[in-house]
């Protein structure tokens, strides 16, 4: 393993550590288009710490600085596949809690989603019932430990 993956894997802990000694729900939303950006924001934000990205590459800096305990992650942004900053955040914190997020509603992505360890999938548009059933999931899987 090289240093860098070192210091990347040591920064992830620090921040897995940093979400479970805090009590308050923290979301991280990653969606390059800035109206469901904000749209999603505006659902959470009213109750909860709210970190946003609009890459897939602020989208890993915002996971450190923020341990989130939800991470809604749009599929397609610029660069980096939604799917390969999921693969990534698996990888390096397994209890990851992200939920994918689409405009487009392929099987194929629901599919490859939960089998890279997606907790859930949502398709747009955001309703406060879709957002609200994530946090409900998380809650009680976070309950059955």
């Amino acid at each position: 393993m090289s240093d860098s993956n070192a210091i990347n894997t040591e920064t992830f802990k620090a921040a897995v550590k940093r979400r479970k000694e805090r009590e308050d729900l923290q979301f991280l939303i990653v969606e390059d288009q800035k109206f469901s950006r904000l749209m999603l924001k505006n659902f959470l934000a009213k109750s909860y710490t709210v970190a946003m990205a609009e890459s897939g590459e602020e989208a890993l800096a915002a996971y450190v600085t923020a341990a989130p305990d939800i991470v809604f992650l749009d599929i397609e942004l610029p660069k980096i596949s939604g799917h390969q900053v999921r693969d990534l955040l698996v990888k390096l914190d397994p209890e990851a809690f992200v939920v994918m997020v689409t405009a487009n509603n392929h099987k194929q992505d629901v599919e490859t989603s939960m089998k890279g360890g997606a907790k859930g999938f949502i398709v747009k548009p955001y309703t406060k019932e879709k957002i609200y059933d994530i946090i409900d999931k998380y809650i009680a899987a976070k309950q059955g430990r």
